[in-house]
């Protein structure tokens, strides 16, 4: 990772929030977008390329929604990268190994055309699972046969 990505993954995640994960990627990439507090822009999308693993852990099984982060670990070890996220103790932690990180700033109007009126303390992730999208398109669309 190049220093000055380095800084912006700092800057990143001193306090943020992963609004979504993105694992349909078919060649080993898994993306976060993430809501951070302290960086120059709100959204980003973080991509961990070539993973190796990706591991959350939830202590807590009553704390749902967005994984908040304001501690990191990042170590590179034989050429791999290890980096646990999380908030020690309270929420749940997202725990990755890979082979690199790309970080690209996402334009608010694409987060709100996803999710309008979405606030900073919205404690959800950004998009619903299969099965709530197609109720809400069912809702949007009226009644359909066969549906």
């Amino acid at each position: 990772m190049k220093p000055h990505d380095r800084q912006l993954f700092d800057d990143i995640f001193a306090d943020a929030a992963v609004v979504d994960i993105d694992l349909s990627r078919d060649d080993g990439e898994v993306a976060l977008l993430v809501e951070a507090v302290d960086a120059v822009e709100r959204y980003y999308l973080v991509r961990f390329l070539k993973v190796r693993s990706f591991t959350i852990d939830r202590p807590r099984p009553e704390v749902g929604g967005i994984f908040t982060i304001d501690h990191y670990e990042f170590a590179k070890v034989n050429g791999e990268l290890r980096i646990d996220l999380g908030r020690p103790g309270r929420d749940a932690s997202l725990q990755v190994r890979c082979h690199g990180v790309a970080i690209e700033p996402v334009d608010e109007r694409i987060v709100e055309m996803v999710a309008p009126g979405r606030r900073v303390d919205d404690r959800t992730l950004i998009r619903p699972g299969v099965l709530a999208i197609a109720a809400a398109i069912r809702r949007d669309a009226g009644a359909r046969k066969g549906w």
